[in-house]
């Protein structure tokens, strides 16, 4: 049986392990265009104006 993801739609994997879905971290979702470096520190994260 082929898995169809409900949060991109494509076969092959489901919503919980989507690629498309970024990273979730303290219960906030973390989404960027750039690759997501494997470890991140406070020093290189993108500041955002408030």
């Amino acid at each position: 049986m082929n898995r169809r993801c409900s949060h991109c739609g494509h076969n092959g994997h489901n919503s919980r392990t989507c690629p498309d879905r970024g990273v979730k971290l303290f219960g906030v979702r973390l989404t960027t265009d750039e690759p997501m470096r494997k470890s991140l520190s406070m020093g290189n994260l993108p500041l955002t104006p408030e």
